[in-house]
């Protein structure tokens, strides 16, 4: 089978299980949305500090509910049984790390998009006014995660630590995406242009294409470990 027709598969897969189940998006989405509530409640700001901060907890939401969906997507391949059957299929074990990182682009850019107007209502922030660009901030911000989590969600899946490992060993390495794309939003929604917050882009891009690729260079070895 080849790379993308086992991507596609995948990403069907993980689609079917989630519109039975609804699990992965319900869950992260009401924790995404108490950590928004938290931060809105737990600073005491005045509205110009409100809108640069509105920015941050975006992005912390997305960050923080993005470790619980990958920890909750692999969780149903090991009660599955898909390692051994992936092992023993013809499929590209490349496509299946491209396709988790598709249904995990997709869990992710739903609850992105659905905390975009709570931000905004809680924070004064100005987001669905720029949305020109605060719409490919989160959506290059959110691969690059996936790509990362996608990754190290394969290689934890076995063991019985799996959350507190996924926390400490993802965490540090999207940190500079998660960093870059607050910036971005924050330049956006406080200039109300696109300029500044390019210039933050241009690395995001670079670091999605470098993530993907050592991605795809390593996940059919540690799948095999």
């Amino acid at each position: 089978m080849n790379l993308w027709k086992s991507a596609w598969c995948i990403f069907q897969k993980d689609m079917l299980i989630e519109r039975k189940s609804k699990q992965i998006v319900t869950s992260t989405f009401v924790f995404a949305l108490l950590v928004v509530v938290l931060c809105a409640f737990a600073f005491d700001l005045n509205k110009a500090d409100s809108v640069r901060t509105g920015a941050g907890a975006l992005w912390i939401a997305i960050c923080f509910s993005g470790v619980l969906a990958i920890s909750r997507s692999y969780l149903k391949e090991r009660e599955m049984g898909v390692w051994s059957g992936l092992l023993l299929s013809p499929a590209s074990k490349t496509g299946f790390y491209l396709g988790k990182i598709m249904g995990l682009m997709t869990f992710l850019t739903i609850i992105g998009s659905l905390l975009i107007p709570i931000v905004e209502l809680f924070f004064h922030t100005p987001l669905l006014e720029n949305l020109n660009v605060v719409a490919p901030t989160l959506l290059l911000g959110i691969l690059g995660f996936c790509a990362v989590g996608a990754l190290f969600g394969a290689m934890i899946v076995r063991t019985s630590v799996r959350d507190l490992v996924l926390g400490v060993v993802l965490l540090p390495l999207v940190s500079p995406i998660l960093i870059l794309c607050a910036k971005a939003t924050q330049a956006a929604v406080s200039s109300g242009t696109a300029g500044a917050a390019w210039e933050y882009l241009r690395l995001v891009v670079v670091i999605d294409v470098l993530f993907v690729a050592i991605g795809m260079w390593l996940f059919e070895p540690l799948m095999e470990d």
